[in-house]
Order: C-alpha cells, then sequence, then structure tokens
C-alpha cells in the first residue's frame, strides 16, 4: 500500500487555503466530492467538559500568565490557533 492510500500524507489546512487563493476557488472546492459522512464534524464548545475549578488549578494560571506575558499580538493569536487546533476544537 502507497503512503497516499493510507493517507500518511496529509495536506494541511494552511496549504488547501492557499491552493484555493491561488486558484481563485472556494476552500469548499476541494470537498465538492466527498460524501457528507466523510466530512468530519468540528467538536461543539457545549460538548467540552471544564472541570468547576478550572480556573483555580495552577496549571490554569500558569498557561494565562504564560500567555500574555507573550508581548506581540501576532505571536498571541499564533499560540492561540496552535492550541485550538491540538484540542481539535473550533471555539473556546
Amino acid at each position: 500500500m502507497e503512503k497516499y492510500e493510507a493517507a500518511l500524507n496529509r495536506v494541511s489546512p494552511g496549504c488547501i487555503y492557499r491552493f484555493a487563493r491561488l486558484l481563485s476557488v472556494p476552500v469548499a472546492y476541494f470537498f465538492e466530492d466527498l460524501p457528507r459522512a466523510a466530512i468530519p464534524s468540528p467538536a461543539r464548545h457545549d460538548t467540552m467538559v471544564l472541570p468547576d475549578n478550572v480556573f483555580q488549578l495552577r496549571e490554569t494560571r500558569d498557561l494565562v500568565k504564560a500567555y500574555y506575558a507573550i508581548s506581540d499580538p501576532a505571536r498571541r493569536r499564533a499560540v492561540q490557533r496552535l492550541i485550538r487546533s491540538m484540542s481539535q476544537t473550533s471555539r473556546f
């Protein structure tokens, strides 16, 4: 089995976006022929379960302090996008 048959080589969302811009087509163009069941639903905010004491946790405080210690707003946004992509949620 080849790598592409096992989906080992994936195209990042950023690349798909750049391809769409380059070809002057909407991003959805690349997904038009996919069956509806093949398109995963994004994680929903209301299904996320947070601990009741999430804002009292040291881990949370450390993350927030580190986040706001980044003085460059563009870098903060990049960190936020990274965390969102890692957690597979579209919104917080």
